[in-house]
């Protein structure tokens, strides 16, 4: 292996555990996880029942909800929708508020539901950038092009031209770049390519009269986080000082508030989402469909680092701040996505 190449943490566990003779625990780990005695049509029988009568039985259907994967949901909803009925109508029929939100997003594949998600974002009234950010920087470059082929038959529409619409300068620009999907998705870092770019970002920046944004979003855009972790830390050694101050102070607006998130998901995916998790809850009323998405789209990622960061970054636990933001049905089934289960 070349001098410059950082081992990945995977290569480093598999190294580990076959010296120890022990496996180690995956570096990312997700609360649901596939239903080994997995039966579509048991579950949708189950279900119907669930809502059956009077009164729904809340604590089954959240059960059967969630514990099974999105893809075994899937199959689950076409069992239903063939034989019982159309599953969609009877749970919001029978469901009420931001439970039922949660139920029916939950019945989404993960394209088709980050879709819906962009839409809401450049459709509601005023922006919602720091959702069009979150879902662009942290989804494959594979799922980037499967949402943009989704939301054009979704909406008949571009994604691209939807987004173009509702930003603009050189945020637009980065979104365009991003959209592009061309970030290297390799686990290896070239240090001296890493302390390249940060001296490139440093004289793009501050050492110039007028940031240079187009290096900036080209970087960002393209480089895999792990290298971006190592251009951020080469970055302070050029400069002295963190490039978060160097971003705060050359640049403004949702371009800040875009770069500042990218810094973040370098340095840590899970802290990023734990952060986004805790602004979605914080302050004066809960963003219960920001806090529905964050929560479904890392179920079967990373949910247990993400509660272990929170709890690291806000002295709570995630469970805790949950149970002070819902209530009844809601708050169980978004404690059971983060695999507490009432």
């Amino acid at each position: 292996m070349d001098d410059s190449d950082v081992p990945t943490a995977e290569d480093m566990m598999k190294a580990a555990s076959k010296v120890i003779g022990v496996p180690l625990r995956p570096k990312f780990q997700g609360t649901i996880l596939p239903d080994p005695n997995f039966n579509a049509d048991d579950c949708a029988d189950r279900l119907q029942a669930t809502m059956k009568g009077l009164g729904t039985k809340d604590r089954k259907l959240i059960e059967i909800l969630t514990k099974h994967t999105c893809e075994q949901r899937q199959e689950i909803e076409k069992s239903y929708n063939a034989r019982l009925g159309v599953l969609r109508d009877d749970i919001d029929s029978d469901l009420s508020g931001h439970y039922k939100d949660m139920c029916l997003s939950l019945l989404d594949s993960f394209i088709t539901y980050d879709c819906k998600e962009l839409n809401r974002a450049v459709k509601r009234l005023g922006t919602d950038e720091s959702t069009i950010v979150e879902i662009l920087f942290t989804r494959s470059n594979e799922d980037l092009n499967k949402i943009k082929e989704e939301y054009e038959k979704l909406y008949s529409r571009t994604l691209e031209m939807d987004i173009a619409n509702d930003t603009s300068g050189d945020f637009q620009e980065l979104l365009k770049l991003q959209m592009e999907a061309q970030r290297e998705e390799t686990y290896k870092v070239k240090k001296e390519q890493a302390r390249q770019d940060a001296q490139e970002l440093y004289v793009a920046g501050e050492k110039r009269f007028g940031t240079s944004e187009r290096r900036f979003n080209n970087i960002f855009c393209t480089r895999s986080f792990y290298h971006l972790k190592y251009v951020c830390e080469s970055y302070t050694d050029i400069s002295g000082h963190d490039i978060e101050e160097a971003v705060k102070s050359e640049t403004s607006g949702d371009l800040k508030s875009a770069y500042l998130d990218i810094i973040r998901m370098s340095r840590s995916m899970p802290g990023y989402f734990a952060y986004r998790l805790n602004k979605s809850m914080k302050g004066l009323g809960t963003k219960d469909l920001n806090l529905i998405r964050l929560l479904i789209s890392r179920s079967e990622i990373d949910m247990v680092q993400v509660r272990e960061e929170y709890e690291k970054m806000f002295d709570e636990t995630l469970d805790i701040a949950i149970q002070g933001e819902a209530m009844g049905d809601y708050e169980e089934v978004l404690l059971a996505l983060i695999g507490h289960r009432v």
